[in-house]
């Protein structure tokens, strides 16, 4: 009767041994899960600003980011192996748009950068359609597309400009 009684001791043994194994993963599992939870939470409403459909291969947005000023500041690379002319620069979102038309001229590798007006920031994260025109070595009236994703929003009207001097009484 007593190796009955130590086998039914070994028995329970063993499956005490599983259910702690059991209870520390199950734990484990838990603290992941609340840890990445909280993770996720935090970084949720964060916005990398980014360019997809990244234009063509001759011209490239190398950077962009609004001013102090409240601009839109695009900066263009042109990494075609002739001289680019850009001629104009066009942001659009929803009905809002605006139009510059820098004239920019970029030798081989060249940066230089446009401002746009109209543009200001927000919170969450926003697609900017990019229309560029631009001419490239002999080829004339090229164009490329992309889209930006950034804080910003393109404001329906243009904003007011501050003013310059002087000083205002009230």
């Amino acid at each position: 009767m007593k190796s009955r009684e130590l086998e039914d001791v070994r028995h329970r043994a063993k499956g005490q041994s599983a259910i702690e194994y059991l209870t520390t993963y199950g734990w484990m599992l838990l603290v992941v899960a609340v840890v990445g939870g909280a993770f996720y939470a935090l970084t949720q409403g964060q916005c990398t600003s980014s360019v997809s459909g990244q234009l063509d291969n001759s011209l490239t947005v190398t950077d962009f980011g609004v001013n102090t000023q409240g601009n839109l500041d695009v900066m263009f690379r042109n990494t075609y192996n002739e001289p680019i002319t850009v001629h104009t620069v066009n942001i659009s979102q929803e009905s809002a748009s605006r139009i510059d038309n820098p004239g920019m001229f970029l030798s081989v590798s060249e940066r230089s950068s446009v401002e746009l007006e109209g543009v200001r920031g927000v919170n969450g994260c926003n697609t900017i359609d990019l229309t560029v025109k631009y001419s490239a070595g002999n080829l004339e009236n090229l164009t490329t597309t992309g889209k930006l994703s950034a804080p910003y929003t393109v404001a329906q009207n243009p904003l007011p400009m501050a003013p310059t001097g002087g000083s205002a009484e009230l």
